[in-house]
């Protein structure tokens, strides 16, 4: 089964800027990671501080302990604005609710740690996304794999997600696509148990009321796929591969998958380039050696000290797909909840974990 659906686009915006990559001997020592973005959308965007491993314990550069605190953070336009970043939890950073970038402004990101360690990003202007999305496609699929038991192929389902979207032929455009999956869910019981009377404490605490619908998250990941404009540059390109998700009981009742489709910089492109080229390693001699991917954060008083991380700008388009349950068909069904210890998320469903809170994109 195939279905095409077409949705309004919102376009958003990120930032990002100078990208080296610094060919040295490995540190084995903690590196300050700062990494951040800045969009259109109204919202309280973040940036978080931390201390990375040491490069030969993960390569990646996982935040670890201690979490950078009471730093000052701030973001600057090319027009003298300024907004003052408030601290959250676990060196999280957040500009003020509702606050959004304006396409065509340069952004600066300046940190201050408590020690009185200053840092800046290089400056990046916010540009328009290149592109439109036009569809949103998903496809009813199979992925295969070898059985451990017997080396024979098992087929398994899965549904795939796609996009048709046309390329703007006057600029040279780089993408950036990530993607949300949303879920409805229902706790079976909230109805019908009283709660905590009827509730088994052997089963772990007894909610204090019971909740029937929520909306749990499947995904939620923006990085997922790069790519340039060099083979389609101003063409319309059609059922474009995003991502695929088991068919499983996510999709029994109603499942939203959010494509998100963000423009980047030729310099945010080969930074995020370079860490898929990282992550994608695996390690024969005909790959090239892992090494320190530098961003465009800058050491005011030791230029020649490594700042792992990024502060980066992009515009976003975002466009959606929502599928009924006989859309998937062969998924598993509720969760089992006929068990002598009946569990929190059938009694409510908040304990999936899940939000009560409908999506404003729902339909009623």
């Amino acid at each position: 089964m195939k279905k095409m659906i077409y949705f309004l686009t919102l376009s958003y915006f990120i930032l990002t800027r100078c990208v080296d990559e610094i060919k040295v001997p490995l540190s084995s020592e903690t590196a300050l990671v700062i990494q951040g973005w800045l969009t259109n959308e109204p919202k309280a965007h973040r940036i978080q501080i931390a201390l990375s491993y040491p490069f030969d314990e993960n390569p990646l550069f996982k935040a670890i302990d201690p979490i950078v605190q009471k730093a000052q953070v701030d973001i600057s336009d090319d027009e003298n604005n300024l907004v003052q970043l408030i601290e959250g939890k676990n060196g999280n950073y957040y500009t003020p609710n509702n606050f959004a970038g304006i396409i065509g402004r340069v952004y600066t990101l300046h940190v201050v740690l408590n020690d009185g360690r200053e840092y800046y990003s290089r400056s990046e202007k916010l540009l328009p996304n290149g592109a439109t999305i036009d569809n949103v496609c998903f496809e009813n699929t199979y992925s295969e794999s070898l059985s451990s038991n017997n080396g024979s192929i098992v087929k398994s389902p899965e549904v795939s997600f796609s996009i048709t979207f046309t390329d703007n032929s006057e600029t040279k455009d780089f993408y950036r696509w990530g993607y949300k999956g949303v879920y409805e869910v229902f706790a079976p019981y909230s109805e019908s148990i009283e709660v905590p009377d009827d509730c088994d404490p052997t089963c772990g605490i007894c909610p204090d009321e019971t909740m029937k619908t929520c909306w749990a998250t499947a995904f939620d990941l923006e990085f997922l796929k790069l790519d340039d404009d060099l083979l389609f540059n101003g063409r319309t390109i059609e059922e474009y591969f995003i991502y695929s998700s088991p068919a499983d009981r996510r999709f029994n009742i109603g499942y939203a998958a959010n494509i998100e489709q963000f423009s980047l910089t030729k310099t945010a492109f080969e930074y995020w380039n370079s860490i898929q080229s990282q992550n994608e390693n695996t390690g024969t001699v005909f790959e090239s050696p892992n090494f320190q991917i530098r961003g465009n954060i800058i050491s005011k008083d030791n230029p020649d000290e490594i700042v792992l991380g990024y502060f980066g700008a992009s515009a976003i388009t975002v466009a959606r797909v929502i599928l009924e349950d006989a859309d998937v068909p062969g998924n598993l069904g509720p969760i089992n909840c006929d068990r002598e210890c009946i569990p929190l998320e059938c009694i409510d469903c908040r304990y999936w974990p899940a939000t009560n809170v409908r999506p404003d994109y729902w339909p009623l």
